[in-house]
């Protein structure tokens, strides 16, 4: 069975530069060098891709419109969006339990253990403590919600140390 690839944001504007090859970098080089490896292979994004291009665009000064624009095209060239449900909200805490508990300073694990009411379920414990982006914890749940491989530059050494069934690859290295 062929493999499906889910994209993370930073792999549209490597999939958007139309720049012949001599002219871009070597990383670009490689992308499209897995790209084209994989054949006929589906390719997809998600809505979580979506946002945080949206978010790198209006955020990113400097840009060309131009170079926008082809962003926004190549997300928009994508006739499908995989969408956040139910499933992925669970496989969602799923994940973020297990690298709560692999990950979490002692102190929140310990806390965590000797809650008895309700009221006490805050959870203080950050993306930052736990060292994994939030936005890549959701794109962890719908790439393992699909089995899709996920295609990121992000190491998501945490998450695949708490969650070693998800598929991941990186077409820039």
């Amino acid at each position: 069975m062929a493999h499906v690839y889910l994209l993370d944001a930073m792999m549209i504007g490597k999939l958007a530069d139309s720049r012949p090859d001599p002219e871009v970098d070597a990383t670009t080089r490689r992308f499209r060098e897995h790209l084209h490896a994989i054949g006929d292979a589906k390719v997809i994004i998600c809505a979580i891709t979506v946002g945080e291009a949206e978010f790198g665009l209006r955020i990113v000064s400097g840009m060309d419109d131009g170079k926008r624009e082809a962003v926004r095209r190549t997300l928009t060239a994508f006739s499908e969006v995989f969408s956040i449900d139910r499933a992925t909200a669970i496989l969602f805490g799923e994940v973020r339990a297990a690298l709560f508990d692999k990950h979490a300073p002692l102190v929140s694990r310990n806390a965590r253990r000797k809650i008895k009411w309700v009221e006490d379920l805050v959870d203080r414990t950050s993306a930052k403590s736990l060292g994994v982006q939030e936005n890549d914890v959701w794109l962890a749940a719908v790439a393992l919600q699909y089995n899709l491989v996920l295609v990121s530059d992000d190491r998501m050494t945490r998450i695949k140390e708490a969650w070693p069934k998800l598929h991941f690859v990186n077409w820039l290295e």
